[in-house]
């Protein structure tokens, strides 16, 4: 069942995974701006936080990009970094990654970014990419000797040695808190109004 993300609240991702070291973990950037996940009990070092793109009123679509903020108080950035999945082309192995410039950089590059959507499923909002027709797409954590890297996968024979040793997750947005752009100013309840 589709689901509708904000565009005034900020989220974050986290770990949906039947592994007890992945499981319940929230997903963080590291310097590449590349999403990572460090095995439990470690907390996360620097939450991925997001917020989806304000909607076009002349193009309704079930899908939307995603604008990465640094905290969930944060105003919208001036020069946004978007989500995005970057890969190999052709090979259906995408890191999710910050850009600033998502058009694909170098001869064999994929850059997918505009086609967020999230679905519903047993109470959770989990994040998906585009459609998937074929069921095959999912999301995997591929493991390093220090953590964890975020895939979005389909396995194919051109990728079946890709990624060495990793599990299927899911990856469950989770609302952190609405910005207002409005500022806030209070006046005391004894101040007098002058006019």
């Amino acid at each position: 069942m589709a689901a509708v993300l904000q565009h005034n609240e900020t989220y974050q991702l986290r770990i949906y995974a039947g592994n007890s070291q992945v499981h319940n973990q929230v997903v963080s950037f590291d310097d590449t701006q590349a999403a990572y996940v460090l095995p439990s009990p470690t907390p996360a070092p620097r939450p991925l936080y997001f917020r989806p793109a304000p909607p076009s009123p002349c193009s309704p679509n079930p899908y939307t990009t995603l604008v990465v903020v640094q905290s969930p108080s944060s105003p919208p950035p001036t020069n946004p970094q978007l989500l995005a999945l970057q890969g190999p082309a052709g090979k259906a192995e995408y890191r999710i990654v910050a850009l600033d410039d998502p058009t694909p950089q170098g001869i064999g590059a994929s850059i997918l970014y505009d086609e967020w959507r999230v679905v519903e499923n047993g109470g959770r909002i989990l994040l998906r990419y585009g459609e998937d027709p074929s069921g095959l797409n999912h999301w995997i954590l591929a493991k390093r000797s220090w953590g964890w890297i975020l895939w979005w996968y389909e396995p194919t024979a051109a990728n079946m040695e890709d990624l060495g040793e990793y599990v299927m997750v899911d990856v469950e947005v989770e609302a952190r808190g609405a910005y207002s752009s409005e500022p806030t100013t209070t006046r005391p309840k004894d101040a007098a109004i002058v006019s």
